[in-house]
């Protein structure tokens, strides 16, 4: 059985929230983390969930919807794989606040290696540049965030080089949202741990009330704050294709779907950008998503 492996780039258009429950702390609403790094993510059955979401609404014949995304929860006429399956969505660049430029891309190497690790596990092409930094030093792919030789971000100054391996390192990720220069010119490369305090002290925390309908004013023990993914936030899913099946009187059958197919109903109703997550009316989650490579295996 054949099946397509592709990878996705998003860019969060505006801020994002996915939620990972309520917690007791100063955020009463958390967004998803990753356990053991604590890096941002989307858990893969959110942005699944909002995929299938987008193609309900296209989509009227349920036959389809089915047998690309599996049957409903509580189906009685049989249950049906979905034919699609995707990764988490990764946090590959993050924006922080920069005193020249107004923001950089902050990345480290342990992120890039692990995305090159995951292309290479599924026969993707695609590799990143890592540079060696040399300790207390941050690498940049232009002198556009550069005052006499350092990077000021948020209250943080560090010693900073141009690097070519991260100029290459923008270009190759810019190629795919049309050599975007608001990419290549503000990647920055940063220590693991440097990384790590930036995406866990420097996402958006907002203040949040209901107000009281007749009084006007706000309802008592209603404030509550809540966490966001900010804009421009880039990350990445692997999303796998593989033929439809289901299941009929115990056994397996394939309904004639090959994976090929399965891409090209997808594309036909591919979202350019794509609501993820909570608070849909107020303009939060909108994702840029890219189709970056693909490989048949």
């Amino acid at each position: 059985m054949k099946s397509i492996t592709q990878l996705w780039f998003m860019r969060a258009l505006s801020p994002l929230h996915v939620g990972s429950g309520s917690e007791i702390g100063i955020v009463d609403l958390p967004i998803q983390r990753e356990k053991h790094t604590q890096f941002p993510k989307i858990d893969s059955s959110s942005f699944k969930g909002a995929l299938r979401s987008h193609y309900y609404g296209k989509w009227e014949e349920q036959n389809k919807l089915h047998n690309v995304f599996g049957s409903d929860a509580g189906a009685k006429d049989g249950a049906q794989a979905g034919a699609i399956s995707t990764s988490d969505c990764r946090t590959l660049l993050f924006p922080v606040k920069s005193m020249k430029g107004v923001f950089g891309y902050v990345t480290c190497p342990y992120v890039l290696d692990r995305f090159n690790r995951e292309m290479a596990a599924y026969g993707l092409a695609l590799r990143l540049p890592v540079p060696d930094l040399s300790e207390g030093d941050v690498a940049v792919s232009s002198d556009k965030l550069l005052i006499t030789r350092k990077v000021v971000l948020e209250e943080f100054v560090y010693s900073a080089k141009q690097s070519s391996d991260v100029t290459e390192l923008a270009s190759r990720i810019a190629k795919y949202f049309d050599a975007d220069p608001s990419i290549t010119d503000r990647i920055i490369v940063v220590s693991d741990d440097e990384f790590k305090q930036f995406v866990e002290l420097s996402t958006e925390v907002n203040a949040r009330i209901q107000i009281n309908e007749e009084t006007g004013t706000v309802t008592d023990g209603a404030l509550f704050y809540e966490e966001n993914v900010p804009v421009e936030t880039l990350m990445y899913t692997l999303f796998h294709i593989g033929e439809t099946k289901s299941i009929q009187d115990g056994k397996r059958e394939h309904l004639g779907y090959p994976a090929e197919r399965v891409k090209q109903e997808l594309n036909q109703s591919f979202p350019n950008v794509l609501q993820v997550g909570g608070n849909a009316t107020l303009g939060r989650g909108m994702m840029q998503i890219v189709s970056a490579e693909e490989v048949l295996v």
